[in-house]
């Protein structure tokens, strides 16, 4: 968030905000708390605004129009979480 925050004082925006904050999945609070430690830290307005709201509506939705939606946030953790949830189910199952 502070490369965002940076980058929209640099471009001339009046304020910075993050899409982690439309996750269920996401410690809203602490986000919210560095988004605000951030904006103070550099002048720059934090819109924070809780979108967790829309989450369920917006991927039914995009279920609905076909949309790709990626089953993990991006961070390596996310990754590697799912990578070995998929492969525990795609083991073979030893004989007896």
């Amino acid at each position: 968030m502070l490369k965002t925050a940076i980058a929209a004082k640099q471009l001339k925006f009046s304020a910075f905000t993050t899409t982690l904050l439309v996750s269920t999945y996401q410690d809203i609070d602490a986000i919210m708390r560095i988004g605000k430690a951030i904006a103070d830290r550099e002048n720059i307005e934090f819109l924070a605004i809780d979108f967790r709201a829309g989450f369920d509506y917006a991927h039914c939705k995009a279920e609905e129009e076909g949309l790709y939606k990626q089953r993990w946030c991006g961070c390596i953790y996310s990754f590697n979480d799912r990578f070995n949830a998929m492969s525990k189910r795609h083991r073979p199952k030893a004989r007896k």
